[in-house]
């Protein structure tokens, strides 16, 4: 029979060890729940570039994109997601150097350049059919749109009700403003030529009335978008074929008392389409890669894009005060999209033809009727 001491010591022993055993036996376990989980949501970094080749709205998409990734992590324990901002020219430096992300975010001007590298996308899709048609190449997806903007044409009241009253349809005005004053001449009309963009097209397409025109910065196809902006701003022209960062500025521009300005939104047409793209071929990053695009596409994400006045492609009610409301509800109505891996060759193209078909050449009209009809 054990007596009392005895049982004690053993009691001791048996306590001591559990001690010295259980926490790795539970520590093993959720380290092995935790690398369970990691091997069916991917343990690793997702690598995502983000190429900018037109303006934003009020901040940076790569910032958006960033916060996402955030909360994305969250929902997905073990996968992370590393933004890196560049520009076209630090891309195609990346590419020749041989380096590759796992997923890129870019516009047209850039999507030619990478076609090469892309894979397929097979995840889900809940972008617009007319705003995801930009994101096809022969019949096959590779690009999902996340976010858009939109032209405008803007109107420096100021100016215009100098020498003209009652000017509320810029559309079909925009090209019979000009005057000229003491010392210069103040252009009707401004816009960019010189980028990735053909804004051009936005007007064509909503203005039938291009036969009054009297004249238009002779600078058109070596302005850039902040170019055509600023040579606004400075009043050298009454009318600004601009985006959605230039209705951002000159809004903020009106709230701070620096200016007066009335808008006309162009729907129809748009180039203003970011993109994303799967690279990696690995199979779990590949999913983790797509997963990432699903969510966000999705609505939860969606309804943040306001958070940078840029457009959803998928939403049409985030805003409820003007200007963007009634931009929104214009862009809201189906749109002809660039295709995205339109190379650089034909962009300029098509931006010398829109110019021309302005100017009245009925063959360039006709080019340009084919991309937005």
């Amino acid at each position: 029979m054990i007596n009392k001491e005895k049982l004690n010591r053993i009691l001791c022993i048996l306590v001591a060890m559990y001690l010295l055993i259980a926490p790795a036996l539970i520590f093993s376990q959720l380290n092995n729940d935790y690398y369970s989980a990691g091997e069916k949501n991917y343990q690793g970094v997702i690598e995502l570039w983000n190429i900018d080749t037109f303006e934003g709205g009020s901040s940076s998409r790569s910032g958006w994109l960033k916060k996402a990734a955030i909360q994305f992590e969250k929902k997905n324990i073990g996968t992370f997601i590393a933004v890196k901002n560049m520009t076209y020219e630090q891309l195609i430096e990346e590419l020749v150097a041989g380096y590759l992300p796992d997923l890129i975010s870019y516009g047209v001007g850039t999507g030619n350049v990478i076609l090469p590298y892309l894979q397929a996308y097979k995840g889900n899709v809940t972008s617009r059919n007319d705003i995801t048609s930009g994101g096809y190449y022969k019949g096959t997806l590779y690009g999902v749109p996340w976010v858009m903007g939109g032209y405008a044409l803007i109107g420096n009241t100021e100016i215009i009700n100098r020498k003209f009253e009652n000017i509320t349809n810029l559309n079909e005005n925009a090209f019979s403003l000009t005057y000229k004053t003491k010392k210069n001449t103040i252009t009707s009309f401004t816009t960019a030529g010189n980028g990735y963009n053909a804004g051009l097209l936005s007007f064509l397409k909503n203005s039938s009335n291009r036969t009054t025109m009297a004249t238009l910065d002779s600078e058109i196809i070596n302005n850039t978008l902040y170019n055509a902006y600023e040579k606004f701003i400075a009043g050298k022209s009454c009318v600004l074929l601009g985006t959605t960062r230039d209705v951002y500025r000159c809004d903020n521009r009106m709230a701070n008392g620096l200016g007066d300005y009335k808008y006309s939104f162009l729907g129809g047409y748009t180039d203003l389409v970011q993109y994303m793209s799967v690279i990696t071929t690995d199979t779990k990053a590949k999913k983790m890669a797509e997963k990432y695009i699903e969510f966000i596409i999705s609505k939860e994400l969606q309804n943040t894009i306001k958070n940078i006045s840029m457009f959803s492609t998928s939403l049409t009610d985030l805003y409820t005060a003007t200007p963007y409301s009634d931009f929104e509800k214009v862009l809201s109505n189906e749109l002809t999209v660039l295709n995205v891996f339109t190379d650089k060759e034909n962009i300029k193209n098509i931006i010398s033809n829109s110019l021309l078909a302005i100017l009245g050449d009925s063959d360039a009209q006709k080019q340009c009727e084919k991309i937005y009809n």
